[in-house]
């Protein structure tokens, strides 16, 4: 994943970039319960409950590498 961006029912947004050069570090979002989980490219983790989220905006990579 590129970039992921959580857009919250306030309207605010949080922007996960992938600004990491080399390797494979990639931003990565996984759910558990009523928990959205985003991991960013350095490791760090931010969760956010379900209920104040409106979206996760994941875009395709359009099947490029």
């Amino acid at each position: 994943m590129s970039k992921i961006t959580v857009t919250f029912k306030d309207g605010t947004e949080k922007t996960f970039k992938d600004d990491r050069r080399g390797g494979s570090y990639v931003n990565s979002v996984k759910y558990e319960g009523m928990f959205a989980i985003v991991q960013d490219v350095w490791g760090n983790k931010y969760c956010y409950p379900a209920t104040d989220i409106r979206e996760i905006h994941i875009p395709s990579n359009g099947g490029h590498w």
